[in-house]
C-alpha cells in the first residue's frame, strides 16, 4: 500500500513536471493540489529550472523527483492535505477501490 507521503510525493513530481513543461501554474485548486503541495511545487519547479539550464532536462528530472520525495517525506502528510488527497480517493473508488 502506498503511504500519504508517496502519494503526495508522487503528485508534487506530476505537477512539478508538467508546470515546467507548460510554463504556466495555474489553478492549483483545479490540479486537486493544497496550498501546502502548490508551495512545494513552486520550490520544486523553481530548482528545477535552474538547473535545466545549467544541466538539462534529464538531471532536472532527477532533481525534481528527489526534491518532491524528499519535502513530502519531511512533512507531516495531513498538514500539506495529503490526508484530505487520500480520504477523497479512497472514497471516490469506493469499499473495494
Amino acid at each position: 500500500m502506498t503511504s500519504d507521503a508517496e502519494l503526495c510525493a508522487r503528485i508534487v513530481a506530476h505537477w512539478s513536471r508538467q508546470v515546467l513543461d507548460d510554463g504556466a501554474y495555474g489553478d492549483h485548486r483545479s490540479r486537486g493540489l493544497s496550498n501546502g503541495q502548490c508551495e512545494i511545487v513552486r520550490r520544486v519547479v523553481a530548482a528545477a529550472r535552474a538547473v535545466e539550464r545549467r544541466q538539462g532536462p534529464s538531471t532536472a528530472d532527477e532533481l525534481m523527483g528527489r526534491q518532491a520525495r524528499s519535502a513530502e517525506g519531511g512533512r507531516n502528510a495531513p498538514s500539506c492535505g495529503c490526508g484530505s488527497v487520500v480520504a477523497g480517493r479512497a472514497r471516490a473508488a469506493g469499499p473495494h477501490g
